[in-house]
């Protein structure tokens, strides 16, 4: 017997974490006859009620819907289906404007001193390799960071281009 089994015959409270809860169904009806009873008993749980919010109205999957971070969009030609993984913009987004808050510590400049430059560019490869790691189920994720990143360094010299490239090295 588990320890979770044991303790639940003993009366104990039990809890499973579960946010980010998709639903899937044939049409809207069915989609939408299977939230209304979740929403309703989170909301009426004699543990305390929370509340499942809709972030996201039901669609059709071909759409695309936004989970856990992720965009996906399923895609069906011919007798071949598959699902597209690609980051959600609003991550994207987050990610290039961390990068541009830390750039200015790793720039080449009588302003920034060596040891603070180097600490900054190692936090910066720490973010990036972090985040890559974090969403490494999306489509070509170095790929992803790469084009993220020449975004950002577009207008920044040379040399802090080439430390940055480095950090893209890392990523293989």
């Amino acid at each position: 017997m588990s320890e979770a089994e044991t303790l639940a015959l003993c009366g104990q409270v039990m809890i499973a974490y579960c946010d980010n809860i998709a639903v899937f169904g044939q049409n809207r009806e069915d989609v939408n006859s299977l939230a209304e009873p979740l929403v309703s008993a989170a909301r009426c749980s004699p543990y305390g009620a929370f509340r499942l919010r809709r972030t996201q109205s039901t669609r059709h999957i071909s759409q695309g819907f936004i989970f856990l971070g992720y965009r996906l969009k399923w895609h069906s030609e011919g007798r071949t289906s598959y699902v597209e993984v690609d980051v959600a913009d609003q991550k994207k987004e987050q990610f290039q404007a961390k990068i541009a808050e830390l750039l200015p510590h790793c720039r080449f400049t009588r302003n920034v001193a060596r040891d603070e430059r180097e600490q900054a560019i190692q936090e910066v490869k720490g973010y990036i390799l972090g985040w890559a790691e974090a969403f490494k189920r999306a489509d070509d994720i170095k790929g992803l960071v790469r084009e993220l990143l020449e975004e950002v360094l577009y207008e920044e010299t040379a040399a802090t281009q080439f430390a940055f490239r480095s950090i893209l090295r890392s990523l293989t």
